[in-house]
């Protein structure tokens, strides 16, 4: 999708600190963090919303945080977890980010 910022981010056409990537995912810092270690887990094929995510896509996303990025997160920022899945706008509707993304998933230590 031309438009949708996080596959611009996927990309590299925007620059991101990346906290970890494999295959299927991407997490990075986001840019106006709530707290320290706040993370968006953006999987790297585009879907319109949260709903259009696959049920598998959405189950490696959750393993790929308790197995990968918490620890990462738990070891460089010593902190507590917690996760918010947003629910407004679909990804590629918004060409800035008023909203929060349905097809990521936010983490960050409180």
């Amino acid at each position: 999708m031309n438009d949708c910022i996080f596959c611009k981010i996927i990309k590299g056409d925007i620059p991101s600190y990346t906290v970890y990537e494999n295959d299927d995912v991407k997490a990075f810092l986001d840019t106006n963090p709530n707290a320290d270690g706040h993370v968006l887990v953006v999987p790297k094929t585009h879907y319109e919303n949260l709903f259009d995510t696959p049920d598998e896509m959405l189950t490696k996303m959750i393993d790929t945080i308790k197995t990968e990025i918490y620890p990462l997160l738990k070891e460089k920022v010593a902190c507590r977890w917690s996760y918010h899945l947003p629910k407004q706008l679909p990804r590629s509707r918004s060409k800035t980010l008023s909203h929060p993304s349905n097809s990521k998933i936010q983490a960050r230590c409180i």
